[in-house]
């Protein structure tokens, strides 16, 4: 056909003829024969959808919007290339859900605007005027459900324990529903880390393939990655979902289908003029993009009046995008990765394994954490928000590993670190040497429910190794318990003991910018004063050879505020070899390096870091030392903690007046 309501206006299409009326792009012939649009990549304006100048006032082509939704669904891909220069408006933000196989939606120089909110008034989730919604893989209804009432959450099934490694998942009773299909994927998770809000943040999770189904087992494609408890902590007692492991189908609902691939270029989502909300967040939402259940979604040059809000999928990419509003990436992720963005706002990411953000400006920061791994680098950080913390990235759930590299950060008064806080603590009861336990409303209220994983050191308050948790923390009786080894650091019954929300912090080269604050190269990594480990690299795992090595990159500006090197355990030490490789040529008359154990008045070691060269301390000779060094040698005593500053604050002018060093202690553990 030359087009779809008049010849040349957009909507030529090839038909082909079929046998029975098709859901959508579909026409009849004379003869009573159904045709229906046979062309793998297509414009809106087959299906009617033929838009109006972005200047221009909008117009609800709802209709035919559904029409091609419809049309795409039952093929289960669209590739739909829209027209430069044209605004398409609809009042349904979840047309383009449940397109099963693939989804790229070709935008430059064109928008997408969802006005709902202006013409209809706001009255649920899906009416808050977002500009396009894939929605969560909890929801239960269906799209049907859309301006009508947010629709109602769905949880999945109660697994038994199952052990790493392993590819058969027991229901714990019942049988297994329909939902669960051969060939389709399932999400098993478990380990709640918050007393509401849903989707809970769990600390495990993953994405599997069905590839047989016997009554209550049901057959994985690959082995599990992690450990699935059914007695892990009841945390959310309120919610029908409550911290034991679960396992949701993915195909459940034939109108909330997971897409594998969705792939958005070029495209403008645009607010509503005639609401005035436009930021991110649960109450406005205007113009904003919601992304879940899928399994690869790419964005590349996205222009978003709104904010973005991405959640429940294994991997997400975005290229280019601006986003006025706030992002957040949230849980059940495996990866986000993010180049060159410009994002109006971000924060409070929780549930995703690993976030990577880079070459990139981010405003308005906030909160952000990741499961396993955040990575900025190469960042302009311009703006914190209203809260203006010590720390620029202030997380509150923790995150085992946090690399902070080459970024330019505005500064402001008061900032002083990268990272938040770094300990959390509760008092623990010592049932014996092998587990710790507590009232399980301790451990959630404690925050211990966020950090505490397999390998968790826990200290006492001299930063002595005291417990190591082998496992995740479980429940029985209303107490959670930690099964675990005893350590060597002092202890008695009751007694508060520490573990670090953030054990691994790296910042390299990084630079503050602008009148607020210090301009000098910042050191990025720092503690509390107290005497226990902060925020520094660690090696709590026990070292083959003996060897424990801190380098100077970590925090290579040392200032008066002390970073402390925590071995994991009491080190019977025997040799510290401190080597300056690169001398300091800042302002500062005096810098010297101090290392001594936490609170003491007595010095290890005094190194000057205006002389270049290696320094070996051991309990019998010193050898290295120059005129400004103080070597004492070690005493004998068992060391835990070291505790590593400089003698006075040390100035910097430029880049590059500070001085590399490494630090290694060799030693042997100290075994009772």
């Amino acid at each position: 056909m030359k087009g779809y309501a008049a010849i040349d206006d957009g909507g030529a299409a090839i038909y082909k003829k079929v046998d029975s009326e098709p859901p959508g792009g579909k026409v009849q012939s004379r003869d009573g024969a159904w045709w229906e649009i046979a062309e793998d990549s297509v414009r809106p304006e087959m299906f009617g959808l033929m838009g109006t100048n972005i200047a221009d006032a909008a117009v609800d082509e709802s209709t035919a919007a559904a029409a091609m939704g419809d049309w795409a669904r039952a093929r289960g891909r669209l590739h739909i290339r829209l027209t430069p220069g044209r605004k398409y408006s609809y009042t349904n933000p979840l047309w383009l859900t449940g397109i099963r196989e693939s989804l790229i939606i070709d935008g430059y120089g064109a928008s997408f605007q969802n006005i709902r909110a202006s013409t209809h008034g706001v009255h649920s989730i899906f009416a808050n005027n977002e500009c396009l919604v894939f929605p969560s893989i909890f929801y239960r209804g269906g799209r049907s459900l859309i301006g009508t009432v947010t629709p109602p959450y769905e949880y999945g099934e109660l697994i038994e324990t199952v052990a790493a490694g392993t590819m058969t998942v027991t229901l714990s009773s019942g049988e297994a529903p329909s939902s669960f299909v051969v060939g389709e994927r399932a999400l098993i998770y478990g380990f709640a880390t918050q007393t509401a809000a849903f989707p809970n943040t769990s600390v495990y999770f993953e994405y599997v393939v069905i590839t047989a189904i016997n009554g209550l087992e049901l057959t994985v494609a690959e082995p599990l990655r992690f450990h699935y408890h059914s007695d892990w902590p009841i945390v959310a007692d309120s919610a029908e979902y409550k911290g034991p492991a679960r396992i949701i189908s993915l195909v459940r609902d034939s109108t909330y289908l997971e897409t594998k691939y969705i792939e958005i270029n070029g495209l403008r989502c645009m607010s509503d003029t005639g609401w005035t909300k436009r930021e991110g967040g649960t109450s406005a939402r205007n113009g904003r993009i919601t992304i879940a259940n899928y399994q690869r979604a790419v964005l590349n040059d996205v222009l978003g009046d709104g904010g973005m809000y991405v959640s429940q999928g294994q991997l997400f990419t975005d290229n280019g995008s601006i986003f006025s509003g706030r992002v957040e990436l949230d849980k059940f992720i495996d990866l986000a990765e993010m180049k060159r963005v410009d994002y109006g706002s971000i924060s409070e990411g929780t549930g995703a394994y690993r976030v990577v953000i880079s070459d990139s400006i981010l405003r308005n920061v906030g909160p952000i954490d990741a499961l396993d791994t955040l990575e900025i680098r190469r960042c302009r950080i311009d703006g914190y928000g209203t809260s203006h913390t010590p720390r620029a990235f202030n997380g509150t759930f923790g995150t085992p590993k946090s690399i902070f590299t080459d970024n330019r950060l505005k500064s402001y008064s008061g900032l002083r670190s990268l990272r938040g806080e770094s300990d959390v603590s509760a008092a623990f009861t010592e049932v014996s040497a092998t587990r710790l336990d507590m009232p399980t409303t301790v451990f959630v209220s404690s925050n211990l429910v966020r950090v505490v994983r397999p390998g968790t050191v826990l200290y006492n308050a001299g930063g002595e190794g005291v417990f190591r948790c082998e496992g995740t923390p479980r429940e029985a009786s209303s107490r959670t318990f930690f099964d675990g080894r005893r350590l060597s650091g002092s202890y008695s019954d009751g007694d508060m003991l520490y573990c670090c929300r953030y054990p691994y912090v790296e910042g390299l080269r990084n630079q503050l910018i602008g009148n607020d604050g210090p301009t000098e190269i910042f050191a990025m990594v720092g503690g509390t004063g107290q005497s226990r480990p902060m925020l520094s690299k660690r090696y709590d795992e026990y070292s083959a050879d003996g060897r424990w090595v801190l380098p100077s990159t970590i925090n290579a500006r040392i200032s008066n505020t002390p970073l402390y090197f925590h071995m994991g355990f009491l080190v019977e030490v025997t040799k510290l070899t401190v080597a300056v490789t690169r001398a300091y040529t800042g302002p500062s008359p005096v810098a010297k390096l101090r290392i001594r154990r936490p609170g003491s008045n007595t010095s290890i070691a005094i190194v000057d870091l205006k002389a270049a060269g290696q320094r070996l301390i051991d309990s019998f000779t010193v050898t290295g030392a120059t005129t400004d060094d103080k070597l004492t040698g070690l005493d004998g005593d068992p060391i835990g903690v070291l505790e590593i500053g400089a003698t006075g604050r040390l100035a910097y002018a430029s880049v590059g007046e500070d001085a590399v060093w490494s630090l290694i202690v060799e030693g042997v553990q100290r075994v009772d």
